[in-house]
């Protein structure tokens, strides 16, 4: 805030031509500001349009005080307009009882007249109160063919009904841009109105000549607003001057501070020095500074604060101490701190998992990378920092995949994937990426970050693991091929001899003797093993290949089938009891639940405890809500507990006693599993044996 008094008009113009050249320096260093205060203040974006807004308004302020015309007046402030609230053309309109004069900014005239614009708007705001803000959107500009470019106009009308005149200040945007001036929240329209008193105050005294004191507190309103602390030294460093803001911050009263030293009250030592070196350049070089330090409060807790400071000088031109602007950071930089550490420990696991870490910008060049990418790509990181990924590391085939993988990042839409890359020494590898948009501290896309894993080898292998797995599979189909060709060609004779055996049998000229017949009979019961044999076969064949067909099984239907087919086993009478539970259908692939069934029931009946007076077998079958229980006991001759974990082996057999080859249960299992289901046993010696099976009630 510049204070000033004028007690004379005598050398009016001289005095601001001083100002004005001094303002010049000012919109140098501001420009540096602007710069610094970009890079530091990240954390929190509000604050940061906050500061910036601050910053072009002291800077305009100061042209505007400066000017040596109206004329000059009234266009720095269309500039202003455009440049502090992100319009995108601007209207400063002033009109009297006999002339309106407008000035433009960004208005292109072959597409508008302004005057006609001026019109449209002056026409909406008729019943505006004075000195209210007034936000147009499309409901208000669409009824007038002037504002059609238009979307959305921001209006501050004063008017002075004493003197006869209007004042207005416009901001507009077309519909292209107007998704950013939406982004004109509350404050935004705080400011824009703090803003439009400022300038109409300004207006006002270089109309009437008013006092420049009632414009300073009213600069320092806006500070206030704003939330930034402001404080004001003399040349000899005592402070002024401390606004409300500013005691908040570090925990004073205007009173406790006014007449002590800056340096000395607020800085610890470290600080001290270095805030000297900047105050010193300021009052002796008049060299403006924003500066990040830590700053005391009066309970001596260490605050991180960023301040932007500029010369006061008096009217005629002398620098009689200083203006600082404070904005606490404290919460961004310990933000900052935590982001930093943060990213140094993923950095560190991403290192140590010996993973190549690679970060470009939007155009793909190269912006860091680790010590794992520069192993298993073969340069040094001064090889890479700056160059092209996309030129650098990729093949042909490997652009080809990557121009897609681009398009995904601008999506800002992750993905993995493989890519071909060439290294150093020209060796092509294949690596497996895992790309990431990466986003700056406003949101917006700024490069990719990849993380890539050199997975040639598994690739090899893979490759190797292909080509055996055909060749597994070109054996697998011969083998099947040859089981059945080779089943089908002994099935053949079995039958045959099997037919003769029976015409011996029965033949009505065949006289044989009781040892020839039990020769016969031994023949038949081998050549039906057999025959059993190469079918248990060629059904193992098939299980595995053929898909399940799920129908309505007629469950009980089936348990006496099998039961008629299998009850003549032995010459011993078994009783055989059923309990279905009031369950008759169930859905299941028939053929296969009818091998399971019948291989368990036929081996119940076959075993059976010759020391028992009353040999049964009881199949019992119960269900939950996803899935059928099917329990088969019997009290035959058991199985010794050592053999249990081995019954479904293929080809084993418990007992020497055992009639079949010992691939009965195997298929039994082979098929429940077939069948999603499951099955276990339990059994003891001269006591009996229980199977339980569960199959699920239906089929995806």
């Amino acid at each position: 805030m510049i204070s000033r008094k004028l007690d004379d008009e005598e050398g009016f113009d001289d005095k601001y031509a001083l100002l004005q050249n001094e303002n010049l320096k000012l919109q140098d260093k501001l420009k540096n500001y602007n710069n610094i205060q970009q890079e530091l203040i990240s954390a929190n974006y509000l604050r940061d349009k906050q500061l910036e807004s601050y910053k072009k308004l002291n800077f305009y302020i100061k042209s505007f005080i400066q000017s040596k015309t109206i004329q000059n007046f009234k266009s720095a402030v269309s500039e202003a307009v455009v440049d502090i609230f992100s319009a995108e053309s601007s209207m400063v309109v002033f009109v009297t009882k006999n002339d309106v004069t407008i000035y433009t900014e960004g208005l292109e005239k072959k597409e508008h007249n302004p005057d006609n614009i001026f019109r449209a708007i002056e026409n909406i705001t008729l019943n505006v109160s004075e000195r209210a803000p007034f936000y147009l959107t499309e409901k208000h500009i669409n009824n007038h063919p002037a504002l059609e470019k238009f979307e959305r106009i921001l209006v501050r009308k004063f008017e002075s009904k004493e003197e006869n005149f209007q004042f207005f200040i416009i901001g507009m945007v077309s519909k292209k841009m107007a998704f950013s001036f939406d982004k004109l929240n509350y404050e935004g329209l705080l400011m824009f109105d703090n803003f439009s008193e400022q300038i109409y105050s300004i207006l006002k005294h270089r109309l009437y000549k008013e006092n420049l004191i009632e414009e300073t507190e009213k600069y320092r309103n806006v500070i206030a607003k704003l939330n930034l602390g402001l404080l004001e030294l003399d040349n000899t460093d005592k402070i002024l001057y401390a606004d409300e803001n500013f005691c908040k911050l570090l925990g004073y009263t205007n009173d406790e501070l006014k007449g002590k030293y800056g340096r000395q009250t607020l800085f610890d030592d470290e600080s001290r020095q270095a805030m000297s070196k900047h105050v010193e350049g300021l009052f002796n070089e008049d060299i403006s500074f924003v500066h990040e330090t830590e700053m005391l409060t009066k309970q001596g807790e260490k605050r991180n604060m960023l301040i932007s400071a500029v010369p006061n000088y008096s009217v005629k031109g002398e620098i009689i101490g200083a203006i600082g602007v404070h904005l606490d950071i404290t919460n961004q930089k310990n933000l900052e701190k935590k982001l930093f550490l943060e990213k140094e420990k993923y950095r560190s696991i991403i290192a140590n998992m010996n993973l190549g870490l690679l970060e470009v910008d939007n155009y793909e060049n190269i912006l860091l990378a680790n010590n794992s990418f520069c192993e298993i790509s073969g340069y040094t990181e001064d090889e890479l920092i700056g160059k092209n990924a996309f030129n650098t590391l990729l093949n042909d085939k490997g652009r080809i995949s990557m121009k897609k993988q681009i398009s995904i990042r601008l999506k800002k839409e992750s993905s993995v994937y493989e890519a071909e890359i060439i290294t150093k020494q020209g060796e092509k590898r294949t690596w497996l990426i895992s790309g990431a948009p990466n986003f700056g501290v406003k949101g917006e896309l700024v490069g990719s970050i990849g993380i890539h894993l050199d997975i040639t080898n598994q690739k090899n292998l893979e490759s190797k693991l292909l080509n055996s797995n055909n060749n597994l599979k070109k054996i697998n189909k011969e083998l099947d091929t040859f089981v059945y060709r080779i089943s089908h060609d002994l099935r053949t004779p079995v039958l045959s001899i099997m037919g003769l055996i029976d015409l011996i049998q029965h033949g009505d000229d065949v006289d044989m003797s009781d040892r020839n017949k039990e020769y016969i009979n031994l023949m038949l019961d081998s050549t039906k093993r057999l025959d059993k044999t190469i079918q248990e076969i060629l059904y193992f064949s098939r299980n595995s290949k053929l898909e399940l067909q799920i129908q309505s099984v007629d469950i009980q239907k089936l348990i006496n089938h099998i039961y008629d087919d299998i009850k003549y086993v032995n010459k011993r009478d078994i009783i055989f009891e059923t309990n279905f539970n009031n369950i008759h259908f169930i859905d299941s692939d028939k053929a296969r639940l009818e091998i399971v069934l019948k291989n368990i029931l036929s081996n119940s009946v076959k075993y059976f405890n010759p020391n028992t007076d009353k040999c049964f077998v009881k199949f019992d079958i119960s269900q939950e809500k996803t899935y059928y229980t099917i329990s088969i006991t019997d009290n035959g001759i058991g199985i010794e507990k050592e053999f249990l974990d081995r019954i479904f082996e293929m080809f084993f057999r418990a007992t020497n006693n055992a009639y079949g080859t010992g691939l009965g249960l195997f298929l039994v299992k082979e098929t429940i599993e077939k069948l999603k289901g499951r099955i276990k046993v339990d059994s003891q010696i001269n006591v009996g044996t229980k199977f339980i099976i569960t199959i699920p009630k239906k089929y995806n």
